[in-house]
């Protein structure tokens, strides 16, 4: 990863800020040329992908907002990818060409927000999208889930130790990507256990499948070649119109809460009944034929009501979609209650428990 850093860092505008580079200028002759030659041509590359990446080609880094950045997925954005046709190649594990593209492509997303685009704005954001490329490389990876789980632990300390423990099966990333190929479908972990088995051939087909926010399963498309061996992830985009209104006005759309009840007092879903609960929310139940992204897109998003009404994470739009999404859940609950009585039941005696902390035993 350093010599990866360094080759990249002495080709782009962040060249001039290096001791090695300053010495070589000051060494004169060839050294000088040589050392001007490379940060020209590099910086001249990671232009024509800035272009590239101005124009919808290639894609960096996703949303931070991770409702928009679940939505960009559904419509089959990758990150650190090239758009050629509908598909998208990611190139994040080609470095260090890989790495040029993406510093074009995150140092575009950070300079549009920038009020004055000068030398040290550019070299501002080169050093961000730097930062960002490198976290999302996956010989890099461990390291930055570390430290974020450091930095919260009480948030993702739980969720790394069960990444980690998955790892000590021997050959996990061969078991994996056996794994990948034999079931490409995305499998709910929710224990230890399950993450091993979420990564074993023969053993995940138990387990209940990750689904999107629409309530259909998520699956993974091939690599470019043998997928076994590719280093190049592929999507296909798509179009939908819902998660179009989500990502242009910033809606932080997420997965339904895995728990009913509030607080304390709240009732978590096993695995079975939250994999019931997203299906019937996003996808099993209907209005007037409807399921939630179709009733979006054929009822409220057409609607002259939604097409007058304020954009924005904050406007009129957001909450339309907020408040269908709502109820849909709610009708969702309903069901799925008459469908597990166990659940009902523990709800009922989590909501009298309530009661009593609040007025006593009377």
């Amino acid at each position: 990863p350093v010599n990866i850093v360094k080759f990249v860092g002495m080709r782009s505008p962040l060249a001039p800020f290096a001791k090695t580079f300053k010495a070589e200028v000051a060494a004169g002759g060839a050294r000088r040329d040589l050392a001007l030659a490379r940060m020209s041509l590099g910086s001249l590359v990671m232009m024509v992908g800035a272009t590239m990446a101005a124009n919808g080609i290639i894609v960096g880094k996703l949303s931070e907002n991770s409702g928009v950045r679940d939505a960009q997925r559904r419509k089959g954005l990758q990150e650190y990818s090239i758009k050629i046709g509908d598909k998208f190649y990611a190139f994040n594990r080609a470095d260090p060409l890989g790495m040029f593209l993406g510093l074009s492509a995150d140092a575009v997303e950070i300079i549009k927000y920038a009020d004055d685009a000068g030398a040290m704005e550019v070299a501002g954001a080169v050093s961000i999208a730097l930062a960002q490329n490198l976290t999302s490389r996956t010989y890099l990876r461990g390291l930055s889930e570390f430290m974020t789980a450091m930095d919260d632990p009480k948030r993702y300390m739980p969720y790394y130790m069960k990444r980690m423990a998955a790892t000590f099966v021997p050959y996990t990333s061969l078991t994996a990507q056996v794994e990948r190929s034999v079931d490409p479908t995305l499998r709910m972990a929710t224990t230890i256990i399950d993450q091993i088995r979420s990564r074993t051939p023969g053993l995940s087909g138990d387990l209940p499948p990750r689904r999107n926010r629409w309530g259909e399963p998520i699956v993974l498309e091939g690599g470019l070649g043998w997928d076994m061996i590719s280093p190049i992830y592929t999507s296909t985009l798509k179009t939908s119109i819902a998660d179009d209104e989500i990502i242009n006005n910033d809606i932080d759309i997420r997965l339904p809460r895995k728990t009913m009840g509030s607080g304390r007092f709240a009732v978590e879903l096993t695995p079975e009944e939250y994999d019931r609960y997203v299906y019937l929310s996003g996808k099993g139940i209907t209005i007037k034929g409807r399921s939630l992204k179709q009733h979006l897109e054929e009822k409220v998003i057409a609607s002259k009501a939604y097409q007058r009404a304020s954009k924005g994470p904050d406007g009129a739009r957001a909450l339309l979609i907020r408040n269908i999404i709502g109820k849909f859940e709610d009708v969702a609950k309903i069901q799925l209650l008459k469908e597990y009585p166990d659940l009902a039941n523990s709800l009922g005696e989590a909501r009298i428990e309530k009661r009593k902390a609040l007025v006593g035993d009377q």
